[in-house]
């Protein structure tokens, strides 16, 4: 794709017009979940994990380098509140980011007040309904939205040429002649059925069974549905959280779209950090 460019096996994506502008976006930090671990009795020292992430972050960076920086949600692990382990891990981490525009979606592991509180002058905050961004290039425009995945887009993202979000950090479940699984973070792209997701989103607006319901869709709401449009999931750049596997049968999503049953799974396309593509979910499923 020509604006889009996943950065090779790194939880990472390009979003490239020019030199001069460039956009590098990662999701699910969740900055501190080292705390939880040791709670769990995974002793890990908590400065380890978040300079293992910077490091990887600044090689990023000075590989591809971006002009922008856009964290789509979760920078924080605890909720509701900023665990004392945030206080001392978070902060210093923008730090050492402090000399690139950085924008933060909101995820449901922060709060606007919070992020403020933990960041630098550097770093603008966006609502967690979204972002959107136009990219030309070449001749071609294309709309790009942004979010984390926790809530329902913003009306103005649905029209988007692509959708990029996060929050389910997916994975991938290989399983072996012995039976033993391992799992994988794994890019996923799939598109939507534009009449399920105008259905689902009159149903979340508590209004059921319109006789036309994307009339009814722009009528009340503003909202236009690109149908062609292409969903993105990012897998999380926190390499210490698990994920779903997507490929598995039984399926347990968090976040309304992808529990809206409007978007086409089985025909999703997977890629993993490597590069290496899969296919589509429906023909990588493990036997039970």
């Amino acid at each position: 794709m020509e604006f889009i460019k996943p950065v090779l096996n790194e939880p990472a994506v390009l979003l490239d017009e020019s030199e001069a502008r460039r956009f590098l976006v990662i999701a699910d930090l969740h900055l501190g979940v080292e705390l939880t671990l040791i709670k769990k009795g995974v002793e890990i020292p908590f400065h380890v994990q978040t300079n293992r992430l910077i490091k990887r972050l600044k090689r990023i960076i000075k590989q591809v380098k971006p002009t922008e920086i856009i964290i789509l949600g979760d920078v924080k692990h605890s909720v509701p509140m900023i665990s004392h382990m945030e206080w001392r891990i978070v902060p210093p981490f923008f730090e050492e980011l402090s000399d690139i525009p950085i924008h933060i979606i909101l995820g449901n592991h922060e709060s606007d007040a919070q992020i403020e509180g933990l960041t630098t002058r550097n770093v603008e905050i966006h609502p967690a309904q979204g972002w959107v961004i136009n990219l030309s290039k070449n001749g071609n425009n294309i709309k790009v939205a942004l979010f984390h995945g926790h809530t329902w887009p913003g009306k103005e993202l649905f029209n988007s040429d692509i959708l990029i979000m996060a929050h389910n950090h997916p994975a991938i479940e290989f399983k072996d002649d012995l039976g033993v699984r391992t799992y994988e973070r794994a890019w996923i792209r799939l598109h939507w059925n534009k009449i399920k997701l105008a259905k689902a989103y009159l149903s979340y607006q508590n209004i059921k069974n319109p006789k036309n319901v994307l009339k009814t869709l722009q009528e009340k709401f503003h909202v236009f549905i690109n149908d062609k449009a292409e969903i993105i999931i990012l897998p999380a750049f926190n390499d210490l959280l698990g994920g779903i596997p997507f490929n598995k049968k039984e399926l347990k999503f968090i976040g309304p779209l992808l529990k809206s049953n409007s978007l086409d799974l089985d025909n999703a396309e997977v890629m993993l950090l490597d590069g290496t593509l899969l296919g589509k979910i429906k023909n990588i499923r493990p036997k039970e």
